[in-house]
């Protein structure tokens, strides 16, 4: 769909939005700001009970590429899959009602898309956290096109939907998961990438992901949301085996038990404590021994790991005598 104004496709913006009043604003007008004009930006309100609802509205009234739907509480996919729905541009971006963008990052993956004609293009970002504000360390620090095996390679650490940019055609076939809520952006962007042959990639950092403590990602509490990550992670380390990708299973197979350990600490320590969850992570790592026996995890993860398998109190205990004697 072409702009007669701009002769530049339409981009679909789809934001998720759930009590996010405090950062929305900023959000909102980062894309407004986008050199890149062609624009719808689709604003799903996900049955917040904050004062989001009515910021979406007063700027839906004051921008015609506005759409507003407001929908009840479902979960983020959910909100996204209802985004995909409405949307009538030929690319589609995404952006978290918390975070922010830098003033020319559509026009900038445009370019790289246009430039390697690829149907995606990933940019680098930044981490905000309270004032300060880094690049991302783990992205590659080189504009470059990679194949599927590549980016899967170079980009695993760091993969989310919003510093992305997908041709339409990409969502034809894949969704995104309801049941998957943590970690599905990791899960939507392999389905993405086994869809294309190439991806571009460009190191300039445009978007701003910002890290709180109430974000699911960011807290230390547990949150039942965090077994989404071994479903998502074990369909990329499936694929990694089919294809024979060596690299990749060495790569993510010690990532993906750190955090299951890490998540296990979070369940039984930080609380809080859920049974299912506790139990879930442990038939894991039960499943997963001979490779947590040989991983270069630190000795004592290991013993706290191993020690849940006898009680999980006995491996709370370890955890806050190992703890005590760091300090």
């Amino acid at each position: 769909m072409l702009s007669a104004k701009t002769n530049k496709p339409l981009i679909s913006v789809i934001v998720p939005i759930y009590n996010c009043a405090r950062y929305l604003p900023q959000c909102i007008e980062s894309i407004l700001a986008q050199t890149y004009t062609n624009l719808e930006i689709i604003l799903v309100d996900d049955g917040s009970t904050d004062n989001s609802r009515k910021i979406c509205n007063d700027y839906a009234a004051m921008d015609l590429r506005i759409k507003v739907i407001h929908q009840a509480n479902a979960g983020v996919s959910v909100a996204r899959n209802i985004g995909l729905k409405w949307a009538r541009g030929e690319y589609i971006g995404f952006v978290d009602a918390d975070d922010y963008i830098a003033k020319d990052m559509y026009e900038y993956l445009y370019s790289l898309i246009f430039k390697y004609q690829t149907k995606i293009s990933i940019c680098n970002y930044y981490e905000v956290r309270n004032s300060q504000i880094t690049i991302c360390a783990d992205s590659p620090n080189d504009e470059q096109k990679l194949s599927t095996k590549q980016a899967l390679l170079l980009l695993l650490r760091v993969l989310s939907v919003w510093h992305q940019l997908f041709h339409r055609e990409v969502f034809n076939n894949i969704s995104f998961d309801p049941s998957i809520s943590y970690a599905e952006d990791l899960y939507v962007s392999f389905q993405a990438f086994k869809h294309v042959r190439e991806i571009a990639y460009g190191a300039d950092p445009m978007y701003y992901y910002r890290q709180h403590s109430t974000s699911v990602t960011c807290s230390s509490k547990w949150n039942p949301k965090h077994l989404g990550y071994i479903t998502a992670t074990n369909a990329i380390l499936s694929y990694a085996r089919e294809n024979n990708i060596m690299e990749l299973i060495a790569k993510f197979q010690n990532s993906q038990l750190n955090m299951v350990i890490s998540f296990l600490r979070d369940c039984l320590v930080n609380g809080p404590f859920d049974m299912y969850s506790a139990n879930a992570l442990r038939v894991y790592l039960k499943k997963n021994i001979s490779l947590l026996l040989k991983s270069n995890i630190k000795p004592s993860k290991k013993l706290f790991a191993l020690c849940s398998f006898i009680n999980f109190n006995l491996a709370k205990q370890v955890y806050i005598l190992l703890q005590h004697n760091k300090k």
